[in-house]
């Protein structure tokens, strides 16, 4: 699977659900990237969660911008394929960070609270790693795939 592929369908995907063209969404994938083994589906699903949880976290601000990066990351578990979505928006009290994944958990008042649990137990499945940040405005989340896969039981 070609993770530039994934992306640009979950930025598609997101951006007709959520009517949110008025966000500015920039996607940079350094050239060459490993192949990416898993479930193209859910691996969408995973991206297009958390580019929509950008999107609604720039809401109240005049120009909002979603960056995604994807590169290659080496480590000591491996290669593995990186992917940070930035964004200019609200950004996350620390204090609600450790709860985020948890089931019905939300800041919003719409929100199901289940979004972000079900893309850490995709990515659980996928044998991959997430991780939040402040970003000064707003906040970045990074996935770290591993090449090849590394399934968790």
């Amino acid at each position: 699977i070609a993770i530039d592929k994934i992306i640009e369908t979950a930025i598609g995907i997101t951006q007709r659900r959520l009517d949110s063209a008025r966000v500015h969404c920039e996607l940079d994938c350094e050239p060459g990237l490993p192949t990416l083994y898993g479930d193209a589906t859910k691996l969408r699903q995973v991206f297009s969660n958390l580019i929509a949880n950008a999107a609604q976290a720039t809401e109240s601000v005049a120009e909002p911008r979603i960056r995604i990066h994807a590169g290659v990351q080496l480590g000591p578990a491996g290669t593995g394929i990186r992917v940070e979505v930035r964004d200019n928006g609200r950004g996350i009290a620390p204090d609600e960070r450790a709860q985020l994944f948890e089931p019905f958990y939300t800041t919003r008042a719409k929100g199901t609270g289940l979004g972000l649990a079900i893309v850490k137990r995709i990515l659980d499945q996928h044998g991959a790693e997430i991780e939040i940040g402040e970003a000064a405005p707003g906040t970045w989340v990074a996935v770290t795939l591993p090449t090849p896969p590394r399934t968790r039981a």
